[in-house]
């Protein structure tokens, strides 16, 4: 059966049928073949200089159908980047539209990339209430590792230490809540907790009051520790908060505009993995310890 044929034998009345023709793996005739029956073609690539040069085969196809006089499809470019935090290519995107393609700026997390872009287009990411993963706090082998990245969260300004706080209290002894008690008896059994913190300059007041409160949480057992931006920035550390657990399950959190935890995409990706824990390894081998960063900051008041 042709590839004409079987398109519409397969595609439902009113629905759209998606071909992937692998542009990385082969040039040529499975372009062409697709291309002859699409509708719209949609060129997924990243934008970076290894990634550009593999869109050539798809580019030669488009190139020899020309002179055969072939009716071509439009041609849609998404520059698509599976790094959350990567930043917007906009001379890719420039020179593209200058030599007058369409083109979109969007980001696919690498856990919905998995098999190949095209099979991730529409499919939306899974977020869970945070709290469907509170058990990976008690359940985990060795490590639980956090890293920070925020001005302030909207947990902290609702609890009620946050008014003792702005008042001038001393927030660093309280008694144990469930979180120091879980620390506590995780940290019993040789497991470890982890955090790196990120502080801008100076440290707005939501970091200011993780840095006194946090004092509690390092008795329990927990240990952590500070970055600032400008470091974070230096070692290209992911610019979103995120647990990673056993070096083998990430949850990713999301929030809104005023800092509330909306929830959390839990993935065991190995690209997703694999980029938490070169972040945590780089984050940890520069950060301080709380201790030592709230002495520095005692020392300038």
């Amino acid at each position: 059966m042709t590839l004409p044929n079987l398109a519409t034998t397969i595609t439902p009345p009113g629905s759209i049928l998606g071909i992937d023709t692998d542009a990385w793996a082969r040039i040529g005739d499975s372009h062409m073949a697709a291309l002859a029956v699409a509708d719209l073609a949609v060129l997924m690539i990243q934008p970076t200089g290894m990634e550009l040069p593999r869109a050539a085969s798809v580019s030669m196809a488009f190139q020899t159908m020309t002179a055969m006089g072939m009716a071509l499809p439009p041609l849609l470019v998404d520059l698509t980047r599976t790094n959350p935090s990567a930043a917007s290519p906009r001379e890719t995107m420039q020179n593209l539209r200058e030599a007058g393609e369409t083109v979109l700026d969007g980001t696919l997390l690498n856990s919905d990339a998995r098999g190949g872009y095209a099979q991730a287009l529409g499919k939306a990411p899974e977020l869970v209430p945070f709290g469907e993963i509170s058990h990976l706090f008690r359940e985990f082998g060795h490590t639980a590792w956090r890293l920070e990245t925020r001005k302030g969260y909207a947990s902290d300004r609702s609890s009620p230490k946050w008014a003792r706080f702005l008042a001038g209290e001393d927030i660093t002894e309280d008694p144990d809540n469930s979180w120091r008690e879980n620390v506590r008896a995780q940290t019993a059994q040789g497991k470890r907790f982890e955090r790196v913190r990120l502080l801008d300059e100076p440290a707005t007041q939501g970091q200011e009051f993780l840095l006194a409160s946090g004092l509690g949480n390092v008795a329990a057992g927990e240990d952590i520790r500070h970055l600032t931006h400008t470091q974070a920035q230096d070692l290209r550390l992911p610019e979103y908060d995120f647990w990673l657990f056993d070096s083998r399950v990430v949850a990713r959190f999301a929030f809104d505009e005023d800092d509330t935890t909306l929830g959390v995409y839990v993935t065991e990706d190995p690209a997703e993995v694999l980029a938490a824990c070169q972040a945590r390894d780089a984050a940890w081998h520069h950060a301080t310890r709380t201790e030592d960063v709230v002495r520095q900051v005692r020392s300038t008041v």
